[in-house]
């Protein structure tokens, strides 16, 4: 069985959840869509069909809420045979039914070895002073390994011994940080873990071309109508977007949803 799987942890994002999960119902009716969540309010967790309670441990670094730590479990939390994995700030804008025709898939940026290894801008890496050569160094990566550069707020994957070996790896790479990044509101970015897991077991996404969501910095700021025609999600990168695609985000959300006002990017975590 294919279904969604999404996280909804805390108030704000269990809202996102709910619009993201009724705009996939609107393109895809007979789709199933699990949230992994905290949430207790009734009339948001009716859209979803499998509701998911985490354990502590898989989102907590110490005391502090960590919503990245727990998108490292999402193999183990999927009910379904094959998942697409999203992140919750956004809406499905088309069909996207053939994207279950892959194994595994991940939206990717770029990707690098030692010969290109200079021209890496990744952020995370960039801000903190540092550069891709310093985590083939650390991690010991070959000069010839490939590392790829991963939006994970797309991720595809069916149940498979090579997917589970993959996400095992992903946890033990996000506690195991050997070099200083930049971080997203006090926490690791869980893309450096996913980056370095497929440059450690040689499992990249299987086309590094498919790009399903749509962001402001992958074609500037496009119409809606441009943007449906080569995107099958609309993406808000946690409120880092211009004015104009929080607009269309919003009388988008505003057909079907009472909670289409999209928070900023300053309220993007909850504290436990």
């Amino acid at each position: 069985m294919n279904g969604i799987l999404l996280i909804g942890m805390g108030k704000n994002y269990s809202k996102m959840a709910y619009n993201m999960a009724l705009s996939i119902k609107r393109k895809e009716p007979n789709l199933q869509i699990a949230i992994i969540t905290d949430e207790t309010d009734t009339s948001i967790l009716e859209v979803f069909d499998h509701i998911i309670e985490p354990e502590l441990d898989d989102y907590l670094e110490g005391v502090q809420f960590n919503p990245f730590k727990l998108k490292t479990f999402i193999y183990n939390y999927s009910p379904f045979d094959k998942t697409i994995y999203l992140d919750v700030d956004g809406i499905c804008l088309t069909k996207f039914d053939k994207l279950f025709e892959h194994d595994f898939l991940i939206q990717e940026v770029a990707r690098y070895n030692s010969e290109n290894w200079d021209k890496c801008a990744m952020v995370w890496v960039r801000k903190a002073n540092k550069h891709l050569k310093d985590i083939y160094e650390a991690y010991k990566l070959p000069l010839e390994t490939f590392y790829p550069e991963y939006n994970s707020s797309f991720i595809l994957f069916s149940k498979s011994a090579k997917n589970k070996k993959y996400f095992k790896q992903v946890q033990k790479n996000y506690m195991d940080r050997k070099l200083d990044f930049k971080p997203i509101g006090g926490r690791y970015p869980d893309e450096l873990a996913f980056n370095l897991a497929s440059a450690q077991l040689n499992h990249y996404s299987d086309n590094e071309k498919i790009k399903p969501i749509y962001f402001q910095w992958e074609n500037k700021t496009l119409p809606l109508g441009d943007i449906e025609k080569k995107y099958n999600f609309l993406g808000m990168a946690g409120g880092h977007h211009s004015n104009r695609l929080k607009h269309i985000y919003e009388i988008t959300v505003k057909q079907f949803s009472p909670y289409w006002k999209f928070e900023s990017k300053k309220k993007i975590f909850h504290e436990k």
